[in-house]
């Protein structure tokens, strides 16, 4: 379930500075797991970024946060203090993937470190793209290094449902424009990367995608839809982390 970004071209951070890399070393019941994920700037202290990335890490698993810069090495400036994902996160279905995490220190926002706007109605139609550290060749299973990025078409939702079979309320999907000289999708690696539109407005965020029905069609989490629980999420681990301090 966790998407990189294949084909596509490299990304300058300047273009993607909401984009964050998280390595998590995530203990659970059966010991602890190594992964990583994307995720997207909201404020100094809030980031979002998809459920199953932090489903069941307890309050000792170690996520580390690096933003403003290309290689996924980081350096890693950050860390989770505390998580919420969204109580109705279903894992089989695969429905509100949705997760916000505060930061133990605030980020200092500049050109290359910037917060995303979340809208409840965004323009879904438009041109959108991508941007992530991960598998860069999902038949090798080549990790890539370097923040990538590939611009991506919103597909309606009765194309979508027979290629995902099981697309939730909440969910949409975007694919790989193969007109454009930079074709390219997210894979195992992206999940939780902001999906934008000019540049900055968050219209979703990588869920999952099933290869065997399609490598390039990617079910993602409807920020917009799940704008009321980000806003009301985001506030209340905003005052956590003041108080905490």
């Amino acid at each position: 379930m966790e998407p990189f970004i294949v084909g596509g071209s490299y990304a300058k951070i300047e273009d993607f500075a909401h984009a964050a890399f998280l390595a998590i070393s995530c203990d659970r019941d059966t010991g602890t797991e190594h992964f990583s994920c994307g995720a997207s700037v909201v404020n100094q202290i809030i980031i979002l970024t998809a459920a199953h990335c932090l489903e069941d890490c307890l309050a000792t698993s170690s996520v580390l946060v690096a933003v403003g810069v290309v290689n996924k090495r980081g350096p890693f400036t950050h860390e989770v203090s505390h998580f919420v994902i969204h109580p109705q996160y279903d894992s089989e279905l695969v429905s509100n993937d949705i997760a916000l995490a505060a930061l133990t220190e605030p980020l200092k926002l500049n050109h290359r470190v910037k917060r995303v706007v979340i809208m409840e109605d965004p323009p879904y139609q438009e041109i959108s793209s991508v941007a992530g550290w991960g598998v860069v060749d999902e038949e090798q299973g080549t990790a890539g290094k370097y923040l990538k990025e590939a611009k991506q078409m919103y597909v309606n939702r009765r194309k979508c449902s027979k290629i995902l079979k099981m697309l939730n309320k909440g969910t949409f999907c975007v694919s790989g424009i193969h007109k454009m000289k930079n074709y390219g999708y997210a894979a195992s690696g992206d999940s939780g990367s902001a999906i934008v539109v000019r540049g900055y407005i968050q219209i979703g965020l990588v869920s999952y995608k099933i290869p065997q029905y399609s490598t390039s069609v990617i079910g993602a989490t409807d920020v917009g839809y799940y704008y009321e629980w980000v806003m009301i999420n985001a506030e209340d681990l905003f005052c956590q982390s003041k108080e905490e301090k």
